[in-house]
């Protein structure tokens, strides 16, 4: 016998099951394997404090169109005027006379009157070609576009005569009005190619929230009468043509401003900078301006544009609205119409139309409900991370309504530059 003892030979078998277990065992991982999983869930909402989700509001239905809908404000008085540089708490009819554009005349005079009585006051703008002179106007600069300076200057008159009181957790908006009319149609947007909305809030001590342009979404930069698409920008300046065909001013023209005082509730004031195209001196009340191709409320994003303008006529003195019609190709003025803010409403939010299924019909009560919900959830977020205990001077924070409709806030390490920081707090 062989002192050795026999080696046992492994069988083909064994073998492939050793090396499939030595593989697994070195733990290899394919490059594939390496990758971070995407979340498919882009715009996870991942801390209460920084985020309010799209499913806390609550709303009417799309459908619902009462003959009257809400008003976005509990109350809302204009409290002064600013042009050139110069703030009057002057709003009586004689100070707008000569700070604000007034209407002509024979525009004055439009409203309530039937199509046949209308058609003579009418005619004398009527032929007009609305895009001659595009190439010698001068835009606002975006800074001036953005300056809640007018709305400061009322601020700070009411804080040397003792008659401003607020503190936190009651916040007070400070905003040029386009902001506002923005965070109200952002839940109407889903056909645009950058859906998130956003903007910069910076919160001071003496309970103000102010409002200004996120200088780095770029997205607005192009817009507009800024727009490098001559298409665009010829439809925009159609708008500033019309202004100057139906409206006199004293003196060289220059942006004039009402400043507005809103109540949201008991907690959320607002002072608005409210640019005013026009004052009816025969109504005494501002008139909104548009110039649009003509309106067909089949057309889905006709809807849209009247809902902004109804928006927009919310957040203001009372104002009623004139239309220009003219022809998109040639810039000719059609028709002028003339609208109260209830007739607009009824034109685009009317039961005889077609419902449309996407972005909530452009319905009026929605829109209202959605910005009243916007506007507490923005305070409500910045109350949340403002640490009024803790930290001082102003903070700022970015606020971005997402395509899902979140909201939400990301404090920033500094205030941007771009921000005015008043001198009286």
């Amino acid at each position: 016998m062989s002192l050795k003892e026999p080696v046992e030979t492994p069988s083909p078998v064994e073998n492939i099951h050793n090396v499939v277990n030595g593989v697994a065992a070195l733990k290899l991982k394919s490059k594939k394997a390496n990758k971070k999983v995407k979340s498919k869930r882009r715009n996870k909402i991942s801390n209460a404090n920084d985020s309010i989700p799209y499913h806390t509001f609550n709303h009417s239905s799309k459908n619902y169109l009462p003959n009257d809908p809400k008003r976005i404000f509990k109350s809302i008085e204009e409290v002064g005027l600013f042009k050139d540089d110069q703030f009057t708490c002057d709003v009586s009819q004689k100070r707008k006379l000569t700070a604000m554009p007034v209407l002509v005349h024979n525009a004055s005079l439009l409203a309530d009157l039937s199509i046949t009585d209308s058609k003579a006051l009418k005619t004398k703008f009527i032929g007009t070609n609305l895009y001659d002179n595009l190439e010698i106007y001068k835009a606002m600069d975006d800074k001036d576009l953005d300056s809640i300076e007018p709305c400061l200057k009322y601020i700070e008159s009411q804080f040397q005569c003792g008659a401003w009181l607020s503190a936190f957790p009651k916040l007070t908006i400070v905003s040029a009005r386009h902001h506002i009319v923005d965070i109200g149609m952002s839940l109407f947007n889903s056909n645009e190619k950058n859906a998130d909305t956003t903007l910069i809030c910076t919160y001071l001590d003496n309970g103000l929230l102010l409002f200004s342009q996120d200088t780095q979404n770029k997205s607005f930069a192009k817009d507009g009468i800024y727009s490098t698409d001559p298409i665009l920008k010829k439809i925009c300046f159609s708008g500033f043509a019309f202004e100057d065909l139906i409206t006199n001013q004293d003196g060289p023209k220059s942006p004039a401003f009402s400043i507005v005082k809103a109540r949201l509730d008991d907690n959320i004031d607002l002072v608005l900078r409210c640019e005013m195209d026009a004052y009816n001196a025969t109504q005494d009340i501002y008139s909104e301006l548009k110039c649009y191709a003509n309106l067909k409320m089949g057309n889905p994003q006709h809807r849209k544009k009247l809902l902004k303008t109804w928006l927009q006529t919310g957040i203001c003195p009372e104002s009623d609205i004139i239309i220009g019609i003219r022809n998109p190709s040639d810039g000719i003025l059609h028709d002028i119409l003339q609208y109260s803010r209830t007739n607009l409403y009824r034109k685009f939010n009317s039961r005889n139309l077609t419902p449309y299924n996407k972005d909530f019909n452009y319905n009026s009560n929605v829109a209202v409900e959605w910005l009243q919900h916007c506007l507490r959830s923005i305070c409500e977020l910045v109350r949340r991370n403002a640490n009024p205990d803790v930290d001082e001077g102003p903070r700022s924070f970015k606020i971005k309504i997402d395509a899902r409709h979140n909201i939400h806030v990301k404090k920033l390490h500094s205030t941007p530059v771009s921000v005015t920081i008043p001198n009286f707090t």
